[in-house]
């Protein structure tokens, strides 16, 4: 039977730092356990002079910018995680650009991806010059890649670089009459007829040079309707476009005179001179009748409304006549310097083809021809 006493003087002993001599007797033996002292907790004791929660700041040797490493990754396309094969060669790129820049790839191309291009969308300097487009913020691309490189916008779906190339196209300063024609036959040769048509509408002073070619001739009629519906047309009177448009339709009138109305509404009967108003419908009797039906109705009312600008009934403003890009061609035999028809000479369809047979060079056509700002109400009505 234990003794309370003896187990409290235990208690007490230990509590002093003493150990504690446990006996146990088994087979005659003598066993004596001893337990350490106990140890104070000492982190009891330096909760109270060190805050735990307390951020340190570390001073550390100076290094290059996270930021700065990135760019130079991209920049240099070092350690590429996208792999695209186009033909016989490969092209590494970083997955990180491709999915900012390109919608196609956007949410879907995962890290370590091999992908193959098509040779007949995608050429390979079109590929080359649309990756640096996303990785420089200026790009020199050669003229004549122009449409390689939008090609390439539209089959990655690249927005932003096909409004850049669309705003190069259109900018007289950077893109030429010549440049827009070749443009458009290389179009036309590709089936871009979306870009053929644009470039058309960036003739400008190529226009009468265009007219007496084969290609014009041979002109697709909405490719056609879309060249006489510019503005930027330069022209010396409305009337030369009235009979480009005739010179189209005469080119092939029995595969052609189903577009009659068509091409002739692209005309701008208003702006011609009333002088030649009466001229041509003097004349229609000696056209075809088919030609004479169709333009009869439309000279008649280009006549009534010039009549009422001229008693003052009509503004131009009502009208809402949108002007062509008015030229003197001091060559040109059926009109004087001023810009007006000869009033001794009657402007006929064979006097404006023989105009152009002598336009056998564009040198000397764009150096002598000068721009007039708009035709005047006074030499509208003279």
């Amino acid at each position: 039977m234990n003794n309370p006493k003896k187990d409290n003087a235990k208690k007490e002993h230990a509590k002093k730092g003493n150990t504690i001599k446990e006996h146990a007797k088994k087979d005659d033996t003598t066993v004596i356990n001893t337990r350490p002292k106990k140890v104070v907790e000492h982190s009891y004791c330096l909760s109270r002079f060190i805050d735990e929660d307390k951020p340190m700041k570390f001073r550390l040797p100076k290094k290059k910018p996270m930021a700065d490493k990135v760019l130079k990754q991209i920049m240099h396309k070092l350690n590429p995680d996208i792999l695209f094969v186009l033909g016989d060669k490969a092209y590494g790129c970083h997955g990180v650009v491709l999915r900012y820049y390109s919608e196609v790839y956007g949410y879907c191309l995962p890290t370590g991806m091999i992908i193959g291009l098509p040779t007949d969308k995608i050429t390979s300097l079109a590929f080359v010059l649309a990756y640096e487009w996303m990785l420089q913020t200026e790009l020199q691309c050669p003229r004549g890649k122009l449409l390689e490189l939008l090609q390439a916008a539209h089959y990655f779906y690249m927005p932003g670089l096909v409004k850049n190339l669309f705003r190069c196209l259109c900018d007289k300063d950077c893109f030429g009459e010549p440049d827009a024609i070749a443009t458009y036959f290389e179009a036309k040769s590709k089936n871009k007829w979306g870009i053929a048509k644009l470039m058309l509408t960036c003739v400008r002073k190529y226009f009468l040079l265009l007219v007496c070619t084969d290609e014009y001739r041979d002109m697709d009629i909405s490719c056609v309707c879309k060249l006489l519906s510019s503005d930027s047309l330069a022209v010396q009177s409305e009337v030369e476009v009235l009979f480009a448009a005739l010179y189209w339709i005469f080119s092939d009138y029995d595969g052609r005179k189903q577009h009659l109305p068509a091409v002739l509404e692209t005309v701008r009967y208003i702006l011609i001179p009333p002088k030649s108003l009466i001229n041509l419908a003097a004349h229609l009797h000696e056209m075809v009748p088919r030609v004479a039906d169709e333009l009869l109705p439309r000279l008649h009312m280009a006549m009534l409304l010039q009549q009422e600008m001229y008693m003052g009934t009509l503004s131009e403003n009502e009208i809402r006549t949108r002007d062509r890009f008015w030229i003197i061609d001091p060559g040109c035999h059926y009109q004087n310097f001023d810009g007006q028809l000869r009033k001794e000479e009657i402007f006929s369809p064979i006097d404006f083809i023989t105009y152009l047979d002598k336009l056998d060079s564009a040198t000397s056509f764009l150096g002598r021809i000068q721009v007039k700002v708009r035709q005047q109400r006074d030499e509208k009505f003279d």
